[in-house]
């Protein structure tokens, strides 16, 4: 193997650690946030429907996020597949894990769009302002 085919597949075995750490970085942010989340909304019965709503944001953010972070990971494991083998399941071959945090975000994402329409329109008292 010449000194430039080591280097290229060097690189993308360091692309493709970057990118699998970087979806565990995510989801550790992911679960921050949301906890931090249902705090504001146990805490704050007056504004839970706005931080309902920075909760679907952030969930969407995020999850994007973790999209492209398996896309880049996907397009340089295409590139050298032998750097990072992968056995074929033999069963549940459906159960990876990206379609585990796909299940993840998108309950969360079902879950924040189940309060904002169970708590109606937004309180628009937060926009009351005094005009002298």
């Amino acid at each position: 193997m010449d000194e430039e085919t080591r280097l290229r597949l060097s690189q993308l075995a360091e692309n493709m650690r970057f990118f699998a750490d970087m979806r565990f970085k995510q989801l550790t942010l992911f679960m921050a946030a949301m906890t931090a989340v249902g705090t504001g909304i146990i805490e704050s019965f007056q504004y839970r429907w706005w931080i309902a709503l920075g909760g679907l944001c952030i969930t969407a953010v995020i999850w994007v996020m973790e999209v492209r972070s398996t896309m880049n990971f996907v397009t340089n494991h295409k590139k050298a597949k032998e750097l990072w083998p992968r056995e074929k399941p033999e069963l549940f071959r459906w159960f990876t894990s990206s379609h585990v945090v796909l299940l993840l975000y998108g309950g969360f994402y079902i879950v924040w769009l189940g309060c904002i329409k169970e708590w109606g329109s937004p309180p628009l008292a937060v926009f009351d302002f005094t005009v002298g």
